[in-house]
């Protein structure tokens, strides 16, 4: 029927904002980047600063808890001539997020998001219609 699969638990993290700062630096003691801190840092435009505006929320049995995000930081990585890449953001979590069966461990954190060339994506659109 066309439908994706999905299987596994999930837990959502609901009303979780965030506001990228481009020309701040990220703080000295940021949580570390896959790109910045990794084996290629030149294919990242360096750490930079956000701010979390709102710590997101999930429901468990107890009620509504709490997310609570640290020493945030983020970084677009992409390399020379590719037609995508990727905007990484990273926190310390500072407790382990638990609903049912589905965990965060606590540590390090990651929220990753696809980037395209106006070009690739308009390629992108075309062959889906």
């Amino acid at each position: 029927d066309g439908k994706p699969l999905i299987t596994g638990n999930r837990l959502g993290i609901d009303n979780l904002l965030l506001q990228l700062r481009g020309k701040e630096s990220a703080s000295p003691k940021h949580a570390s980047l896959p790109g910045a801190d990794g084996p290629n840092p030149q294919l990242s435009s360096g750490p930079k600063s956000l701010v979390v505006v709102n710590q997101g929320s999930y429901v468990d049995l107890a009620g509504t808890q709490h997310v609570n995000l640290e020493d945030g930081a983020w970084e677009m990585v992409w390399r020379s001539n590719a037609r995508a890449g990727a905007l990484i953001v990273a926190f310390h979590l500072a407790e382990e997020v638990k609903r049912n069966d589905a965990a965060i461990p606590k540590g390090r954190f990651f929220l990753t998001f696809p980037l395209w060339t106006s070009e690739s994506l308009q390629d992108l659109r075309d062959r889906k219609a």
